[in-house]
């Protein structure tokens, strides 16, 4: 009896060591060397890096891409040219304008000059200077050059028409002749300035003798709100009843 109870014992403890056996070599397969720890760590780090991509070069004019910039192939714009200007810096001198002359640094050159019936200033140095049917800017570049010719060297020159020659008024008005231009005057304004028109004028047959150059042009049936011009000839015909 107490030979079976102690076989029993030792087949159970032999069971139990066994079972204990196994158990720790099943937990040492599972475990890794410090080694092969770091290397998956490691590995794991590398495989958290982000892939960096290098961005293509952009070859060319990098503002052709703007866009401000505009397409490459539109040409640039010229600003719009300015339109001719007209009126008094067009104005043509004649006899009778008076002129205001400055030579900067010439006082005693400087000074208002008339033009005479011959359409000349007299100017001192450069003598006698035809300025009929001259704009300023051209008389401006014709003083430039007689002075440049031996006696100032580079002058500035600045012109300015201080007085226009007169306007004429003829005809069915009471005070005819001649009278002093005024900005902005119209034949009206003449004609006012002329005393009034007589009984017999036909303010609807007026006629304007203009200077255009070396030539008059002959401008008929104006109206009375017609804009005069220095040197205007103004002729108010008589009424037929």
């Amino acid at each position: 009896m107490l030979l079976k109870v102690l076989i029993r014992t030792l087949i159970f403890s032999g069971f139990m060591i066994l079972a204990i056996l196994q158990g720790q070599v099943m937990a040492g397969d599972n475990q890794s060397s410090p080694i092969e720890i770091m290397k998956i760590e490691d590995m794991q780090i590398k495989d958290t890096h982000p892939v960096s991509a290098k961005m293509p070069e952009i070859s060319g004019n990098p503002q052709a891409l703007s866009p401000a910039a505009g397409h490459p192939d539109e040409e640039a714009q010229a600003p719009a040219a300015l339109p001719s200007q007209s009126g008094f810096s067009a104005y043509r001198l004649g006899p009778g304008d008076k002129i205001k002359i400055t030579i900067y640094g010439e006082e005693d050159l400087s000074g208002v000059y008339t033009v005479n019936e011959k359409g000349m200033i007299a100017m001192p140095l450069a003598g006698d200077i035809n300025a009929q049917g001259l704009n300023v800017a051209e008389l401006k570049n014709k003083l430039f050059a007689a002075f440049s010719d031996g006696y100032l060297i580079n002058p500035s020159i600045a012109i300015e028409v201080e007085q226009f020659r007169a306007v004429y008024i003829m005809g069915e008005v009471r005070t005819p002749g001649s009278f002093n231009y005024a900005a902005g005057m119209s034949i009206m304004n003449l004609v006012a300035t002329a005393g009034g028109f007589t009984y017999r004028a036909d303010d609807d047959c007026v006629e304007i003798l203009r200077e255009n150059g070396a030539a008059q042009i002959k401008l008929e049936d104006v109206k009375l709100d017609e804009k005069v011009m220095p040197g205007d000839i103004i002729l108010v015909k008589e009424r037929f009843f």
